[in-house]
């Protein structure tokens, strides 16, 4: 049954809140694309320590983190950028 759409019980009337939320209760169903079932998706990424340093022109620090983990195929800059903003979220 397609919500909104009259069926033998409710003849013309107009769906209600429960018609939705039975109909939504079914769920949505996803077919797995890019992972399997017996791997997890964090095992399938190969992760190296690194460190993050950011830097004014003048050479003087403004921010650094030392055993950062991140996937080994990001660049230093994406490395950088996460670390950075991962802290800004954590502090406020």
């Amino acid at each position: 049954m397609t919500v909104g759409t009259p069926t033998s019980k409710s003849q013309g009337r107009k769906s209600s809140r429960s018609d939705a939320a039975h109909a939504s209760s079914r769920g949505l169903t996803v077919e797995r694309k890019f992972t399997h079932t017996d791997v997890s998706p964090f095992d399938s990424v190969e992760y190296e320590t690194r460190s993050s340093v950011i830097t004014n022109p003048d050479g003087s620090i403004v921010f650094r983190m030392d055993q950062v983990e991140v996937p080994k195929t990001w660049s230093q800059l994406a490395t950088d950028i996460n670390s950075e903003n991962v802290t800004k979220i954590q502090i406020q």
